[in-house]
């Protein structure tokens, strides 16, 4: 894809999640900025389960992004899950007795970055794609602002915030 298109898509995103990306709202012009280096996508492995779930966040980042990704997705037999990740998922056990997921204490999501680096813990993920796609503001302050409404939101699962409460934190 090219750098207009992954800046019109971002333009929608921060439509659409306003909360999660208030202060990245402000910064469509840094956004711009960063599109050079942004334009140059990493190759990313994600290792998660076949669900949904918590990386879902950074599958949308990824797809916003234009990322191309590949997955290794563990069956999950939630069945099971009352007898341990083992029974409920031995493909995941398996990787965990490889040491697949030794970097994130034998826990899941991780990715693989450019065949090289394994990334842990699935918002350090989220941060990571988020600054590769110019989404974390033009400085350490708008970054800091951004990181503190996602956690915010992530904190109360969105039952106290409101479009109201989010631009009084920050000013």
């Amino acid at each position: 894809g090219t750098c207009s298109t992954k800046m019109l898509a971002a333009r929608s995103l921060l439509r659409l999640r306003p909360i999660a990306f208030a202060s990245a709202a402000a910064t469509t012009t840094a956004f711009a900025a960063n599109q050079v280096a942004a334009c140059r996508n990493p190759e990313i492995h994600l290792k998660y389960f076949e669900v949904q779930g918590i990386v879902e966040t950074t599958r949308h980042l990824m797809a916003l992004g234009e990322i191309q990704w590949t997955e290794t997705k563990w069956p999950l037999d939630m069945s099971k899950i009352s007898q341990g990740a083992g029974a409920a998922s031995p493909s995941f056990a398996a990787a965990v007795q490889v040491g697949e997921l030794d970097k994130n204490l034998r826990r899941a999501p991780v990715i693989i970055v450019d065949e090289q680096f394994t990334i842990a813990q699935s918002r350090a993920i989220e941060r990571y794609l988020a600054r590769k796609l110019g989404l974390m503001g033009a400085s350490e302050e708008q970054a800091a602002d951004i990181d503190a409404i996602t956690e915010h939101v992530r904190d109360s699962e969105l039952r106290d915030l409101t479009p109201v409460t989010v631009p009084k934190m920050i000013g």
